[in-house]
C-alpha cells in the first residue's frame, strides 16, 4: 500500500514537481506544485482529508479540476 504522500506525488509527477510542507500542528499539509516556469498551485490537504483514501481520490480530483480551469 502506497503512503498518502506517494499516491499524490504519483498522481501529478508527470507534470509538476510535488513539494509537501507541515502545515500546522493538526497534521495539515501544504502541497506545492511546480514546473519550470514556477510554482502552479499551493493547495492545503487536511490531515482528515490524506489520512482518508477516498477523500484523498477527492482531493486529488479537486485539484486536478482546478489545474485544469488554468490551462
Amino acid at each position: 500500500m502506497d503512503s498518502p504522500f506517494q499516491t499524490i506525488s504519483q498522481a501529478f509527477q508527470a507534470e509538476y514537481n510535488v513539494n509537501f510542507c507541515v502545515n500546522g500542528p493538526d497534521g495539515s499539509i501544504l502541497m506545492t506544485l511546480s514546473d519550470d516556469t514556477g510554482i502552479a498551485l499551493r493547495h492545503l490537504i487536511e490531515a482528515e482529508q490524506w489520512r482518508d483514501p477516498q477523500r484523498l481520490q477527492g482531493c486529488i480530483a479537486a485539484v486536478k479540476g482546478e489545474l485544469a480551469g488554468w490551462k
